[in-house]
């Protein structure tokens, strides 16, 4: 099986169709956009690619559909304290 992905409604339908039908993950094939790749306080992120990764680790944060599931924010909270604001909050 070959999936398109970007955003967060990829995951989504991806998480669901391994709920309704019986593939394993190693059959699916899944090409990521890698439009919206940043780099922020020379960090590399591929938001998108990692949301992927994070779905079949069973570590993606569903309530928000990004990020590591019971992430924290100490890093950003403090950049934020010394008045240095990033555009996302990325975890720690």
């Amino acid at each position: 099986m070959i999936i398109i992905s970007g955003g967060t409604g990829t995951p989504k339908l991806i998480d669901g169709l391994l709920q309704l039908i019986d593939i394993k993950s190693e059959k699916i094939n899944i090409i990521v956009n890698t439009a919206d790749d940043i780099i922020i306080s020379d960090l590399y992120i591929s938001p998108d690619i990692d949301t992927i990764i994070y779905l079949f680790l069973n570590i993606l944060n569903k309530e928000t559909w990004w990020g590591i599931k019971n992430d924290t924010f100490n890093t950003y909270s403090q950049l934020k304290y010394l008045n240095i604001h990033e555009l996302l909050k990325i975890g720690d």
